[in-house]
């Protein structure tokens, strides 16, 4: 009896190629099976798309590598430096060629006088004779403050400010007890030398680097006033200016009290000095 094909499902006579479709019928034989082999536990499996993890730096090759990248790094940082020192020495330079060309300006002498011209204040509370060679100028609203400016440069100024508020601490200040002598009472604890003494303090308070001599008695506009010497620093940019001048304070003067403020560099004080105190001894009541 024949054998039937797997190929075409017909009986072949032959044993070894279908008599019908002429396909081997050897090769189509089922293999003997092998030995059987040992089932691994699941767990044991690992499933086929895992991928042991890649461990950062590790490796000869990767170590190289990192350690190349760090040097280039620190290469480049210092590659950089002298643009940094390049950028900040050039800061400096404008910084203090601006200074210098400041400072060459604040420390001019005052210029000198000149014509002598008689101005007022904005209120015409005050009138004054000053350089036609310094600027001049004047502001102020009535029945609230005035101030007068007189100025040769940045830093030799005579400015003269009053107000009516001053006027009102000046009362309150220099209240003193009845009964005093006023020829028995020290010139600082008058009422002119504590009033002095209180616009000192906030003046001191905010510049710390101001220090004044003893207040000493002096006359403004014909009236009682009181004054002291006083050094301080300004800045011309970063460079510091030494300044010396005169805090002068007055009582009630008309509504106004006033406060004026005389000062230059203090290498000029000498040349300075002269010429403000003209400027002062001029100012009359309006």
């Amino acid at each position: 009896m024949g054998q039937t094909c797997p190929h075409c499902g017909m009986e072949s006579d032959d044993e070894r190629i279908c008599s019908w479709c002429g396909k081997s019928l050897v090769d189509e034989a089922t293999p003997t099976e092998g030995p059987e082999r040992p089932i691994q536990e699941a767990a044991d499996v690992e499933p086929p798309s895992a991928k042991p993890p890649v461990e950062t730096g590790g490796g000869r090759h990767q170590g190289a590598a990192a350690a190349m990248m760090a040097a280039e790094a620190d290469k480049e940082r210092r590659a950089k430096w002298p643009y940094y020192l390049a950028v900040v020495a050039s800061l400096a330079f404008v910084i203090f060629g601006w200074s210098a060309i400041s400072l060459r300006g604040a420390l001019q002498l005052p210029k000198e006088p000149g014509q002598w011209q008689s101005v007022g204040s904005e209120n015409e509370y005050l009138h004054l004779q000053v350089p036609d060679t310094w600027e001049f100028s004047t502001g102020g609203s009535r029945g609230g403050f005035e101030q007068v400016t007189v100025k040769s440069g940045k830093f030799c100024l005579v400015k003269i400010r009053g107000t009516q508020a001053l006027g009102a601490l000046a009362d309150a200040t220099g209240a003193r007890p009845r009964g005093n002598d006023p020829a028995e009472v020290p010139f600082e604890e008058t009422g002119m030398g504590m009033f002095h003494a209180k616009l000192g303090g906030l003046v001191n308070e905010e510049d710390p680097n101001y220090e004044e001599a003893a207040m000493q008695p002096c006359t403004f506009a014909g009236g009682t006033a009181a004054y002291s010497t006083y050094t301080t620093v300004k800045r011309a940019g970063v460079l510091p200016v030494n300044i010396k001048g005169w805090r002068i304070t007055t009582l009630s003067i008309g509504p106004y009290a006033y406060s004026i403020h005389v000062e230059c560099p203090e290498k000029h004080w000498d040349k300075f000095q002269p010429i403000a105190s003209n400027i002062i001894g001029s100012v009359t009541r309006g």
